[in-house]
């Protein structure tokens, strides 16, 4: 099973139809959601605990024509009742009950043992090896491709608190970025950026890559006591959740001063993304962005060697569809994406952009754009 096999889920179908579709296209009696996604996108419910606490599982079970049913550990059960529209909520007793004995308790009472849709990417072979003794008879598939193609096409409420967050992140990027001065340590800015986004409103910082001169040119390099120096580039990836809702942009600025290649290939490089943004209308095959973005770096002399140039983004950082050369769909209107243009300067530097774009029936919206970033900005001149 692959995306383009499984029939889009439009935006405005109701949660239940969207989770019925997608039992529908797995060919199981039921699936078990149990990524923090995956739950919150199908209860409402962000449990803090699922991600630092991965053995405290929380699950919904879907099955055909019964409403979802949402199993919690009993420490967690008054956030789910306050928070979900499902009434049938179940809770177990941590280490008094393996979370897989009730889950498999659910299952034999809705009379579905036979073939099970699990999160594959998710569930860990423990919890799997507990289904097998709790339901000795049951078989198992995976249900990952049906539920990343139901998140793939978001509604217009989704889609605003994608812009809400995504200028959130921008608007504190770009307060952090033209108060920096020259000397300052990259501990210290990244500490301020994320003081910046929570004050901005959003309710957790998910990662912050911030690092400036030849620590830049790693991917993700953690913060420490570099301080900037006259001439450095300064660059930042990072990203934020508010109501459940992911962001990820990236912003490059030159520190004290820039020099002419600096800003001459970042020209380029905006460029490029502008090119890029453009091209996200409906129809258009998202692998044609990287075969134009790699013809870019060709005509600049320039080697390309990165695996993707953006991804869909959601209730998860990188979910599915990935901007890469062999994704075989085509844009869609609903669709959302970061799109991140980056070129490295061989043990010089690195230059990174990346927006967040929803794709509309007219062509691309850029979401988090809060100030205008298209020529190198120069912070703490001299």
């Amino acid at each position: 099973m692959n995306l383009t096999t499984i029939p889009p889920i439009r935006a405005g179908v109701a949660m239940e139809d969207r989770l019925q579709t997608a039992l529908t296209s797995t060919g199981a009696e039921a699936m078990v959601l149990t990524s923090p996604e995956n739950v919150l996108y199908a209860t409402g419910v962000d449990i803090m605990t699922q991600r630092s606490i991965p053995d405290r599982l929380a699950a919904v079970i879907v099955t055909s024509g019964v409403p979802s049913v949402f199993v919690v550990c009993k420490i967690e059960a008054p956030q789910a009742h306050a928070e979900t529209v499902i009434p049938d909520i179940r809770d177990y007793v941590e280490f008094q009950v393996l979370p897989a004995d009730l889950i498999a308790s659910v299952l034999r009472d809705l009379g579905t043992t036979e073939l099970i849709a699990i999160e594959g990417r998710h569930l860990t072979y423990d919890i799997l090896e507990q289904f097998k003794v709790a339901l000795p008879q049951a078989r198992f598939t995976t249900c990952d491709t049906a539920l990343d193609r139901s998140r793939i096409i978001k509604s217009p409420s989704e889609i605003n608190e994608m812009a809400r967050v995504a200028m959130m992140t921008d608007r504190a990027i770009h307060r952090t970025f033209t108060t920096a001065t020259v000397g300052e340590t990259e501990a210290s800015l990244a500490c301020r950026l994320q003081t910046a986004v929570l004050e901005e409103g959003a309710e957790r910082v998910n990662f912050t890559v911030l690092a400036a001169g030849k620590n830049a040119l790693m991917s993700h390099p953690i913060s420490g006591p570099y301080k900037t120096a006259e001439g450095d580039l300064l660059r930042t990836d990072f990203g934020a959740t508010s109501r459940g809702y992911c962001s990820d942009l990236a912003r490059t600025v030159a520190v004290g001063r820039a020099s002419q290649r600096q800003r001459d290939n970042y020209a380029y490089i905006w460029e490029t993304h502008v090119h890029l943004i453009e091209m996200m209308r409906p129809g258009v095959r998202i692998a044609d962005l990287i075969n134009h973005n790699l013809a870019r770096w060709d005509a600049r002399g320039w080697e390309f060697t990165r695996p993707h140039i953006g991804h869909s983004i959601g209730l998860g950082l990188h979910e599915n569809p990935m901007i890469t050369v062999d994704a075989d769909m085509v844009f869609e209107p609903g669709m959302v994406f970061c799109i991140e243009p980056a070129y490295s300067l061989p043990g010089i530097e690195r230059i990174h952009i990346e927006d967040t774009i929803a794709v509309t029936e007219t062509g691309p919206r850029i979401l988090s754009q809060s100030a205008d970033w298209g020529s190198l900005l120069v912070v703490d001149p001299i």
